[in-house]
């Protein structure tokens, strides 16, 4: 999902990228699930704006220098934690949806670029796309390689009647 809106007297274009959530994970304090709440709740700081704001145009296309030169008004504070806030969300959104490789594991960027690696997808590649690419590339390979959905178990009654059949 891309974002698009007028911001610091331009046209500017976010996305939240595998690269950018991480960023934001690195460079906010307490991550990305500490920005989300402070953007929530509105306590959010103005390292908060300018590292997630920057983030969210590299996952855009902008050059990240050109990115993190970006000044923001102050009376576009609210506009752009509402744009944060937004692209923060949908990644976590695509994230919950999601059962990771992983089971139970924590997500990781160095988690994410072994499963790459494994797909043959450079981590280069991995940080331009967002979470719903990444899981339709694992998808694809596991369908290309054989691996169907995970097969149901047989309810009570099929496993009578398999027990019955065969004994």
């Amino acid at each position: 999902m891309i974002i698009t809106h007028d911001l610091a007297g331009a046209p500017r274009a976010f996305r939240m990228t595998i690269g950018a959530y991480f960023e934001i994970d690195r460079q906010a304090e307490g991550g990305v699930a500490a920005a989300f709440a402070r953007f929530d709740d509105r306590s959010f700081t103005v390292h908060d704006l300018s590292v997630s704001v920057a983030a969210l145009m590299v996952g855009a296309g902008m050059p990240a220098e050109q990115a993190r030169s970006i000044r923001l008004r102050l009376s576009e504070s609210e506009l752009a934690a509402a744009i944060c806030l937004a692209a923060i969300d949908a990644a976590a959104s695509q994230e919950e949806d999601d059962e990771p490789a992983g089971k139970g594991e924590p997500l990781t960027q160095a988690g994410l670029y072994a499963n790459a690696f494994a797909l043959g997808i450079r981590p280069a590649d991995v940080d331009k796309m967002t979470f719903a690419e990444f899981e339709c590339c694992v998808k694809g390979w596991a369908r290309m390689n054989g691996q169907e959905d995970e097969i149901e178990a047989p309810s009570a009654g099929e496993l009578d009647d398999l027990v019955a059949r065969y004994g």
